[in-house]
């Protein structure tokens, strides 16, 4: 909760859900709002107690509190990560392989480890003889990918878009870690980061662009 002294927290979801929660969003279809001409800080919520919500602009689709926890009760627990493949036993191990999903990944790993490291872009193997340093894993996230596929503007040291973006915003009060807008995972779940900016098109435009 954004109120100065409540240590309440709150999903974003649930908030919007029950409709009784003042959320203060940063951006909407068209950019980033004002911060100057809002009346809360962008990006922050709070509390039911800490919100003056008209009950006129609630929305009738909205649930309590109540239907919230039973919702929250009814979802499956979260899986149990697996151990480390080194610290399974034999039996664990069949176990493990009978799932397609986890024996395809574990051959994926073994086939890279004797391939040699393939760009998570191309998916081409990465050449020894390559003469372009950029050409590399990044040393903070691991990530290997080619400097023309994902970011040829970094240096030699590797180092790519997103880790780079990391190091120079991370003191910032603002500073929040980059994921992706789609997947909502980082650099080292799902590949390189290349921050986007896009411009709102218009019905009209679109049905007008005859390429899309």
């Amino acid at each position: 909760c954004r109120h100065e002294g409540c240590d309440e927290w709150l999903h974003l979801t649930c908030g919007r859900s029950i409709g009784t929660c003042s959320v203060q969003h940063g951006e909407n279809c068209f950019g980033f709002y004002d911060e100057t001409k809002l009346k809360n800080p962008p990006w922050t919520l709070a509390c039911p107690k800490h919100s003056e919500v008209d009950p006129e602009t609630i929305r009738e689709d909205s649930v309590s509190v109540e239907q919230l926890v039973s919702l929250a009760k009814s979802y499956p627990p979260e899986p149990v990560p697996p151990k480390p493949f080194y610290k399974m036993t034999g039996a664990e191990r069949k176990e493990y392989w009978a799932d397609e999903e986890n024996l395809k990944e574990f051959f994926g790993k073994v086939t890279s480890n004797l391939s040699g490291a393939k760009c998570v872009v191309c998916e081409i193997g990465h050449d020894p003889n390559d003469k372009n340093k950029a050409n590399r894993f990044c040393p903070k996230c691991g990530v290997f990918s080619h400097a023309e596929c994902a970011d040829p503007d970094r240096g030699e040291d590797g180092v790519c878009y997103s880790c780079r973006f990391i190091e120079e915003n991370k003191d910032s009060d603002k500073f929040v870690d980059p994921q992706c807008h789609m997947c909502s995972t980082s650099a080292v779940v799902g590949g390189p980061l290349v921050k986007t900016k896009a411009k709102p098109l218009s019905m009209k435009k679109w049905r007008d662009n005859k390429a899309a």
